[in-house]
């Protein structure tokens, strides 16, 4: 297992704008509307990865669904 991220609240909202576009991006190429991203304040510090990581993770689940 992946230790978790040490980052920063600046970090983070960096993080989470990344997320937001990779959302917005995935949800049209795979037309899937129903994908959502968690609240800012919801995410377990545990749950912060990369943002390409998440993007990996993603396509990863829509192309096994």
């Amino acid at each position: 297992m992946v230790n978790s991220l040490d980052l920063t609240q600046e970090q983070k909202e960096d993080f989470y704008k990344q997320y937001l576009v990779i959302i917005e991006d995935l949800k049209a190429e795979y037309q899937a509307p129903s994908l959502e991203l968690s609240p800012f304040d919801e995410i377990l510090e545990e749950n912060w990865i990369e943002p390409e990581e998440l993007r990996k993770r993603i396509i990863a689940s829509l192309e096994n669904h």
